[in-house]
């Protein structure tokens, strides 16, 4: 006996992925539905497949009719089933949606922190927003480091592409990657995302920023915005107190070039490393006006650390000036000697020039000789007077009260050598002479005394024979 199709329920997936697009539906009574018999059912699955036909011997609520069902791409979006079931007495048509959702991945976005410095961790975070079946994800850092996270399916791609390999869980959320660049600058980072029925992909710039660095600051203890001035026989000895404001490096360089004072010439350079003094030995530079230029250089110990221009320098002049000369008599400030010898009197073996060592012919040398409590008749250094004549006797003519060392008043002598010897018997006994001596070379002079104590003479030798 068959009974009226009155009441019949039709259930399905809400939503499928495809691939593979498989639904399962099920067909059943509802309440007060008696059991069905001898069911004749066609059914339509959305619009790109045919009519399926199907016979049901029996439908009851305990005996529901289940199958599943395939779609085609052509399907993607609301699909309708629907059905027509008779027998021979009534017949119901009833339907149901199902939607056929394209399997695709999709990404969310792709994030950094801007501005890491070089030598740091960059971290890439990319959050996805559908992880589709067999998604892989594809990454391009920009400086030629390349990578594939996915599932296991993914694999033989890394490998068919020789790309490195990350697995990872199904329905991951996020994806971080930590990565060193190798330099300073802009890299671009795109990820591209693909299963076997779609792709999507995202960009962003990594940007690697140079470490902080300023230029050296450099100061000296002294003004060195007034000229410099040294004489030719001292070292040029700068001191300058550097100070490294960067992160890259704490060592410097420090350098001195001394250039002609119309600057188109080096005359001598010197550096050191982190140095705060820089010498020049004693008598480098001739006489003049010179440009000095101070330069403090950043020094690196890596070669992706770039300090170009990362230098403070300072430029002043020098002069340098004629050192005095070193006037001195051999024997210091005084010689004792009995009447009736010989004294020799040496002023060349002591004085020099400071300036040029070694240049002694150049000294001129002019002697003076006075009685201890007589003074030169001295109007400056410019003395004029007749050189005595030692064909007088010098104790006659300072009983004639004339004065000096041999009795024609304090003056000039006749040596222009810086050596002479000096015979006491032209002198008096107890009586203390002022030897002085004048050296003169450019327009430079100096100058030195010495005292000649006279004594007694020698007692005599008797030889008795």
């Amino acid at each position: 006996m068959q009974h009226q199709v009155v009441n019949l329920t039709l259930s399905a997936n809400g939503s499928v992925p495809w691939p593979p697009g498989e639904v399962y539906y099920l067909l059943n009574v509802g309440q007060n539905q008696t059991e069905l018999n001898s069911l004749h059912c066609v059914w339509q699955f959305g619009s790109a497949s045919g009519e399926e036909y199907s016979y049901l011997d029996s439908l009851t609520q305990t005996r529901p009719y289940a199958s599943t069902h395939t779609f085609p791409r052509l399907d993607i979006g609301n699909a309708t089933i629907k059905v027509n079931c008779s027998n021979l007495v009534s017949w119901q048509e009833i339907e149901t949606v199902v939607e056929i959702v394209l399997d695709k991945v999709i990404l969310e976005s792709l994030e950094t922190v801007s501005g890491v410095f070089w030598s740091n961790n960059t971290v890439l975070t990319l959050k996805i927003k559908r992880f589709a079946a067999n998604s892989c994800f594809r990454w391009e850092l920009g400086d030629g480091t390349e990578m594939l996270y996915g599932v296991q399916s993914c694999h033989e791609y890394a490998l068919r592409n020789s790309i490195g390999f990350v697995e990872m869980q199904f329905g991951q959320s996020s994806i971080s990657v930590s990565h060193v660049y190798p330099d300073i600058g802009d890299y671009l980072v795109s990820v591209f995302a693909f299963n076997r029925v779609s792709n999507d992909s995202l960009q962003i710039i990594a940007v690697i920023n140079d470490w902080p660095c300023e230029k050296p600051e450099v100061s000296f203890p002294t003004d060195y915005d007034l000229p410099l001035t040294i004489m030719r026989s001292e070292p040029l000895v700068l001191m300058a107190n550097v100070t490294v404001n960067c992160t890259k490096t704490t060592m410097f360089v420090a350098s001195v070039e001394v250039y002609t004072n119309d600057g188109q010439h080096l005359v001598a350079q010197s550096s050191a490393l982190e140095g705060n003094q820089i010498s020049f030995s004693p008598r480098t530079f001739e006489y003049g006006t010179y440009k000095v230029r101070y330069k403090a250089s950043l020094h690196l110990f890596h070669a992706v650390l770039n300090v170009n221009c990362m230098e403070t320098q300072q430029i002043f002049e020098l002069e340098v000036t004629k050192t005095p000369l070193v006037v001195n008599i051999v024997g210091g400030t005084h010689q004792l000697s009995p009447w009736n010898r010989t004294v020799v009197v040496n002023a060349m073996n002591v004085t020099y020039d400071p300036d040029y060592p070694d240049d002694e012919d150049s000294l001129q040398y002019t002697w003076f000789c006075r009685l201890i409590n007589e003074s030169f008749p001295l109007h400056g250094f410019n003395v004029s007077t007749e050189p005595p004549s030692y064909l007088h006797d010098a104790r006659i003519n300072s009983l004639l009260g004339y004065g000096g060392c041999f009795g024609e008043g304090p003056g000039v002598l006749n040596f222009t050598s810086g050596e002479f010897m000096l015979d006491t018997q032209k002198l008096h006994m107890h009586t203390v002479y002022v030897l002085r001596v004048e050296v003169k070379k450019d327009s430079r002079m100096g100058h030195s005394e010495q005292m000649i104590i006279v004594g007694a003479a020698d007692p005599p030798v008797i030889k008795l024979e």
